[in-house]
């Protein structure tokens, strides 16, 4: 759900990002660890960690169901195109 505001509501609701990232540990539902990290690969110019926050999905990533694996190859993508010295 939060995703989908996200979508409708563009750069309206920046000022929730460190919420949403300081509560990552709380989610076990896969569709919402991929809502989690396609956020952070939307806005991964305005998140300051969101390297940390990558590697940290990154570890996990053969655990991960299928949609969260998804999300977070392409949010790497976005980590690495929009910071290359990041997404390494």
């Amino acid at each position: 759900m939060i995703r989908d505001i996200f979508r409708k509501y563009p750069n309206k609701y920046e000022g929730l990002l460190t919420d949403i990232c300081e509560n990552l540990n709380n989610l076990d539902d896969p569709e919402a660890k991929a809502s989690i990290v396609w956020i952070i690969g939307e806005y991964i110019e305005i998140i300051d960690n969101a390297d940390e926050l990558m590697a940290n999905f990154v570890e996990n990533f053969k655990d991960e169901p299928d949609v969260v694996q998804q999300q977070i190859l392409t949010s790497c993508m976005k980590l690495y195109l929009l910071r290359p010295e990041d997404g390494q």
